[in-house]
């Protein structure tokens, strides 16, 4: 029979450390596998699973967490070797001679990667911008709808009489 925590419930405390939190979060940023990390930590199936069902210490939403920051980390990657391939290639004719040529699809993944660093990174200067103003930041809707407020008072507004 188990002791009752202060938390108010029964059983023995759970193993889940900062510590071991730690180790964790090293396994999912390494990128593996949730089985694999498990096993390297002697972490039982039915553990890791009440710590997730339950959000034992905030562990679901840690673990979401480090999911995203694992992806984020592998598309700044990416985008660095994007940023950096090579755009011209080199090919053989028939009659075994080489050329070099410029391979359109490798620069059209090259300016996608470099527009939306400059984009997302560089916001200040390159993004794109939405105006939802008129020229020189003038209300787009406002002006006409002023218009048609002015036009309905001066034929029907309240101190009209019909």
């Amino acid at each position: 029979m188990g002791t009752k925590r202060k938390q108010g419930k029964w059983g023995r405390p759970t193993r889940l450390t900062r510590s071991l939190l730690s180790k964790i979060r090293k396994g999912v940023l390494a990128g593996k596998m949730y089985k694999t990390i498990k096993e390297e930590l002697k972490i039982p199936n039915s553990t890791w699973d009440t710590w997730y069902f339950e959000d034992t210490k905030g562990f679901r939403k840690d673990i979401d967490n480090w999911k995203r920051e694992a992806m984020l980390i592998q598309a700044d990657k990416n985008m660095e070797y994007f940023l950096r391939m090579k755009t011209i290639n080199t090919g053989v004719t028939k009659k075994g001679d080489t050329f070099e040529y410029d391979d359109a699809k490798m620069k059209r993944i090259k300016f996608d990667a470099t527009t939306h660093v400059q984009e997302t990174i560089g916001k200040e200067v390159y993004s794109k911008r939405q105006e939802l103003t008129g020229a020189k930041g003038t209300p787009l809707m406002g002006n006409l709808l002023d218009q048609i407020i002015k036009q309905n008072e001066n034929n029907t507004g309240p101190d009209k009489t019909v």
